[in-house]
């Protein structure tokens, strides 16, 4: 999908909260929205989408946002109907067809999807290099009409970039182990803080989220950043820096997704658009869940150690009235 501030591959809670960190403030929704979708605040950009589309049907702009907040939150089926919508306005309709593409390809409708590309260069789309690295196309780059499709983009594109700068407030969860002489190994977690909202049970609740990935923590990766091995749920994640997702099963189970940094990096993913992971694989491991009566105002991760054994005990996450929690073991020499 077409980046949405010109750069980067593809598109673009329990801890949900960090792909929901909601905006607030007294602005109108066009003036509002601007900044909302740098933010890739995806949720609030369809708020204030729908708003100004309940008075102005037909905005371009407004039809163009929406479809790419739907699709960045693996919403398809309706993002597909937006981009379609968009397709037809002069200046974002070879970016929209585009998009299009990249739904269909995604639902593996190969025929389909390479009918859009066309559209899209026929109206001008001309973002090879972007093109050639969108994991949202994936699935077609081993069909000779996918190099044609470059072929017909002309040379690669060189685009300036634009940046997006903010200040977010980070927190981090650390497990040493000291014995007495040496500090043979530390567990250390970090993410970024987001406050609770009951809105999220809704999401939670509305079936949005099963059978995807989700960010959790505000802004970049959650990471766990290991000096030894460590065994999460019975499954050994070696030591090093890895970034961390969370899945919900189609039948419901809760799922820590590990993922391999470098390959997140290789193509360019944001944690925006976690869903598209699937395409680098990573390890899964089952959490348990359960809801509790306290409610954590804030999202929360933490190492809580077993009164018998000092290499083992829980590995926490709290938000809202929710709860998951994996064993873990610390392979200390």
């Amino acid at each position: 999908m077409r980046s949405s501030n010109g750069c980067g591959s593809g598109v673009a809670g329990v801890v949900i909260g960090a792909a929901l960190a909601f905006g607030g403030g007294d602005e109108r929704p066009a003036e509002a929205l601007e900044a909302v979708f740098a933010r890739g605040e995806w949720p609030r950009a369809i708020e204030l989408c729908d708003a100004i589309l309940a008075e102005r049907p037909d905005d371009a702009q407004a039809l163009y946002r929406k479809g790419f907040a739907l699709h960045a939150l693996g919403r398809l089926d309706e993002a597909l109907v937006l981009h379609e919508r968009a397709a037809a306005f002069p200046g974002i309709g070879a970016t929209a067809a585009y998009n299009a593409a990249c739904v269909l390809a995604l639902r593996g409708e190969t025929d389909t999807a390479f009918e859009w590309l066309d559209r899209a260069a026929a109206a001008g789309f001309d973002q090879r290099a972007h093109a050639g690295r969108d994991a949202d196309l994936e699935s077609l780059r081993a069909d000779p009409r996918f190099a044609a499709f470059l072929e017909k983009l002309g040379p690669d594109d060189a685009r300036p970039l634009t940046s997006y700068a903010s200040v977010t407030e980070r927190m981090g969860a650390r497990l040493a182990f000291y014995d007495g002489k040496v500090a043979p190994g530390q567990l250390h977690l970090d993410w970024g803080k987001v406050g609770w909202d009951d809105a999220f049970d809704a999401k939670l609740g509305s079936g949005d989220l099963d059978g995807r990935r989700w960010r959790f923590g505000k802004d970049f990766w959650t990471s766990l950043d290991a000096s030894v091995d460590v065994e999460l749920g019975g499954v050994t994640v070696p030591a090093g820096l890895h970034f961390l997702a969370l899945e919900r099963t189609p039948d419901g189970r809760e799922v820590l997704v590990v993922l391999d940094p470098r390959k997140v990096r290789a193509h360019a993913f944001d944690p925006s658009v976690a869903h598209l992971t699937r395409f680098v694989g990573g390890t899964e491991i089952e959490l348990r869940h359960r809801r509790v009566d306290e409610i954590e105002e804030t999202l929360r991760l933490e190492f809580v150690p077993s009164e018998e054994v000092v290499t083992e005990g829980d590995l926490r996450v709290r938000f809202g009235p929710h709860e998951l929690t994996v064993p873990y073991v610390a392979l200390v020499r």
